[in-house]
């Protein structure tokens, strides 16, 4: 997705994605707005200025810019984050058990 693409679909004007995009300081209120657009949010104690940039960089870099693959890749987060949730589980009880022997 281009740009203006993106400036007409979240109403941001091309000039501040540009300056938003080329290389951020911090979190800004544009990059908040590309985030709601997108359905990703950027709350969480373990949040940081780095790992928000690099998330909003690898999603937008895959994102085609629609509502619909927006939630696709929303909802790949979020089995991916479930899987890791439950390989660490079943990483703890084997360690457990191990343990017992």
């Amino acid at each position: 997705m281009s740009q203006m693409d993106l400036s007409r679909r979240t109403g941001i004007p091309q000039a501040t994605l540009s300056r938003a995009l080329a290389n951020p300081v911090r979190i800004s209120g544009t990059h908040r707005k590309i985030c709601k657009f997108a359905n990703i949010s950027l709350e969480g104690p373990l949040s940081t200025v780095r790992t928000q940039q690099a998330l909003i960089h690898a999603v937008l870099s895959v994102w085609d810019g629609t509502p619909e693959h927006a939630q696709s890749i929303a909802r790949l987060l979020s089995a991916g984050a479930k899987l890791e949730a439950h390989a660490s589980a079943r990483a703890v009880q084997h360690k457990k058990s191990d343990a017992a022997r």
